[in-house]
């Protein structure tokens, strides 16, 4: 944690020279910041820092987004993940790139907090769909039993006993 806390206090050092210092180094320092600041658990500084680098980062990557959100998960911002994870997945599609799995599984695990399980039911079918595993085939049974979808939670969970997902009828 100190070579982290030295890092720190050089980047700061560096931004105090603000507007001097060239716009490519203000952006990169605030984005170091961002990540030194989240290694440090300090997620408010972190996403402090974030904000700031999005307000003068162009054209932001994807990856971006899902640093914000997973600051936003750490502070149990549970509510603000799911819009920022959608803009990752935005720009990933504007620039040709796959929408990861994990990003799914951030949204969910926000929805499943927040305990909006309409919309923990939309991002499990989408897992199925796209991540056929044993785990999201159980948890989608799960959950529409739990919502009272008994006929699509056999059918869930006979869906992953025919993909041979399960030991047992």
């Amino acid at each position: 944690i100190e070579d982290y806390n030295m890092a720190i206090d050089a980047y700061e050092g560096g931004l105090s020279y603000r507007p001097e210092i060239p716009l490519a180094l203000e952006v990169a320092a605030l984005y170091a910041l961002g990540q030194l600041y989240f290694v440090n658990e300090d997620y408010p500084q972190a996403l402090a820092y974030l904000d700031e680098w999005f307000g003068v980062a162009q054209n932001p990557n994807p990856q971006a987004y899902i640093f914000k959100a997973q600051a936003l998960y750490q502070m149990q911002r549970y509510a603000d993940i799911p819009p920022v994870v959608y803009e990752a997945m935005d720009e990933a599609r504007e620039r040709d790139q796959q929408v990861e799995e994990n990003w799914w599984l951030l949204i969910r695990a926000a929805y499943y907090e927040l305990e909006d399980w309409p919309e923990v039911l939309s991002i499990l079918e989408i897992l199925v769909e796209n991540y056929p595993k044993k785990e999201y085939w159980v948890q989608l049974s799960g959950v529409y039993g739990q919502e009272g979808k008994n006929k699509k939670q056999i059918a869930s969970i006979w869906a992953a006993y025919i993909q041979g997902f399960l030991d047992q009828e």
